[in-house]
């Protein structure tokens, strides 16, 4: 190839090292590793640790997902869920909810009688605010079937 310009010709030589050295440092592909090898078992086993996210302990791997709930709201949650409509700035719902629970701790409640879900401000709530909002929608199906 011809290049016009000399200064890209080195940057591309130089990218083009960079390449080759890169794969002979990370050895097998991720998309294609070599199963039979060491370095390729061990590179899998890597792959499947960060996808899943697990730690080691005691006993064995375990998960280290949150452990998330969706389960109706009870009378000894109402300390928590007033704890969490401060947090919110809203009223905590005065009838039916439903509450979504990371790893024991309340993040998000959904009034089953309308009205807005309320949520921690200062946690990542999205997937547990969908969650309720799916939970709800079998709720109220299941209300109508009965009624």
């Amino acid at each position: 190839m011809q290049y016009a310009d000399v200064r890209a010709h080195a940057r591309q030589q130089e990218l083009e090292r960079e390449l080759e050295e890169i794969g002979r440092l990370t050895g097998p592909r991720l998309d294609r590793p070599d199963r039979h090898s060491p370095r390729g078992a061990r590179l899998i086993r890597w792959a499947r640790a960060a996808l899943v996210g697990r730690a080691a302990t005691a006993t064995g791997a375990v998960s280290s997902l949150p452990r998330v709930t969706i389960r109706p709201a009870d009378q000894n949650d109402a300390p928590r869920i007033a704890t969490l409509a401060e947090l919110d700035e809203r009223r905590a719902p005065a009838g039916n909810a439903l509450v979504a629970e990371v790893d024991d701790t309340i993040v998000a409640v959904m009034p089953l009688d309308g009205g807005p879900v309320m949520s921690n401000p200062w946690r990542n709530t999205h997937d547990a605010v969908e969650l309720l909002g799916v939970r709800s929608g079998q709720v109220r199906k299941a209300q109508k079937k009965a009624a």
